[in-house]
């Protein structure tokens, strides 16, 4: 016996024994929390989840932890722990006043809850508007007379203002928005009749807007940006991407890098030679090469860029009616079929693939399936691509864009062509605090 146990007597054998069980008790209350708590979680569906793929379970209890997983995500705006999306694709109306719905394009401000902004074009009085979320009701707003062919892009700061390229079909000209408190500030680009415009903004002040679109009495591609110092000033500066009459510039999509100086890249298509292609500006010269040229490719492309700077494009397939995705690879082009299943393009501009990243540069498109009438989404699985049927409502999916919120969870507006209304399809975000987190194996 120690000098201590002298002291203090024999140990109380019995005490220790309860002791050890409480502590066996409390040890399986928390085993059975947990298992409870994981039961309930995975009632919420992981967006990129294939069925029968393994998930793995992540501690998100550590504010320092930044999830980048596809459906999950650690929410900084509002203290969230993580964010998982609800399997259910939910569907509304934005706008159901006259003929409205063409030309739509998404972008969402970058903060919890993500308001959704969408420009389009009212065909029942051939006018540009705008539509937000404001809590639980769409508010929609007149831009500009004419309005088609629209491209929209947000300021990443606050108020997260909307700025817009489309072609004015009263002046037909090119012209560009931005809104101004309660007001729309509008500008003339130039380039008559410009088609199929793409806008990007610089991520720091003046926020400088750039323009991709296609000017048929150049026949080519042009780009435009503003020249001022500050927000809405300067003149545009116009040049062209390829020599005049180069019979390419059709269905361009345009991003910026992300750090100075900003460089540009663009998809297009090459209709002289039924190509997809695409180009870059390397200091002052625009550099262009192929991507695809198997059948009559290229058409509807959307351009985006991953972590480093590689570009990733969805495009249309008019040879063989698919769906097929092209991303750089080193120094090397590779591309595959996504789906061959349903998509055809019946007329200009309502076949449109909308191709978003999200922050482990895994793609997701969404499409028209002309030949359903369906609005579709895809997305990459490890290699497989998943498909899914998001709205069959009618003849709905035309003229769709993606766009990905920060847990991961798609947006897409659309036209519906049977009712002539705007719509919008979204899995909700499900946030909570100090749960364990549902992320994908890769």
């Amino acid at each position: 016996m120690s000098f201590l146990q002298g002291l203090l007597g024999p140990p109380d054998v019995e005490k220790m024994n309860k002791r050890k069980s409480w502590k066996l008790v409390a040890m399986l209350g928390l085993a059975m929390t947990s298992l409870l708590l994981l039961f309930l979680l995975l009632g919420q569906i992981t967006v990129g989840a294939a069925p029968g793929e393994k998930v793995t379970i992540a501690d998100a209890r550590s504010p320092s932890i930044n999830f980048t997983a596809p459906g999950t995500a650690r929410s900084e705006a509002t203290g969230l722990d993580f964010c998982v999306c609800n399997g259910v694709w939910v569907s509304e109306t934005v706008d159901s006043a006259g003929d409205v719905g063409g030309a739509t394009s998404l972008a969402l401000e970058p903060v919890y809850p993500y308001t959704p902004h969408i420009s389009y074009h009212d065909g029942t009085n051939d006018s540009l508007k705008h539509a937000w979320l404001s809590g639980t009701t769409w508010l929609s707003e007149t831009v500009d007379s004419g309005g088609d062919g629209t491209s929209l892009a947000l300021v990443p700061n606050p108020p997260y203002t909307p700025c817009i390229s489309y072609h004015d079909y009263e002046r037909w000209f090119l012209r560009y928005a931005c809104q101004d408190g309660t007001t729309w500030i509008t500008k003339t680009v130039g380039g008559q009749r410009a088609k199929n415009s793409s806008l990007a903004l610089e991520p720091t002040p003046p926020y400088t807007p750039h323009i991709s679109y296609y000017h048929p009495a150049d026949d080519t591609l042009m780009h435009a940006y503003l020249s001022g110092t500050t927000w809405m000033s300067g003149t545009w500066v116009k040049k062209p991407v390829e020599p005049y009459g180069s019979q390419v510039g059709l269905h361009s999509s345009l991003a910026l890098e992300p750090t100075p100086p900003y460089t540009l890249h663009i998809s297009y298509y090459d209709w002289g030679n039924y190509d997809l292609k695409h180009a870059w500006l390397s200091d002052t010269t625009w550099l262009s090469e192929t991507v695809d040229s198997g059948g009559d490719v290229g058409r509807y492309t959307s351009l985006a860029l991953d972590g480093n700077n590689n570009p990733h494009i969805s495009y249309y397939d008019h040879t063989n009616r698919t769906l097929k995705y092209a991303w750089l690879s080193g120094t090397t082009w590779l591309s595959e079929t996504v789906d061959s299943t349903g998509p055809q393009v019946t007329w200009s501009g309502r076949g449109a693939t909308s191709l978003e990243l999200d922050q482990s540069d895994l793609p997701y498109i969404s499409y028209y399936d002309a030949a359903n009438g369906d609005l579709k989404f895809a997305h990459l699985s490890g290699t497989v691509w998943i498909t899914q049927t998001v709205d069959s409502e009618g003849d709905v999916g035309g003229w769709s864009s993606l766009a990905l919120d920060q847990a991961g969870c798609p947006h897409i507006s659309y036209c519906d062509w049977t009712n002539k209304d705007l719509k919008y399809a979204y899995l909700p975000p499900v946030c909570n605090t100090y749960l364990p987190i549902i992320m994908k194996n890769r």
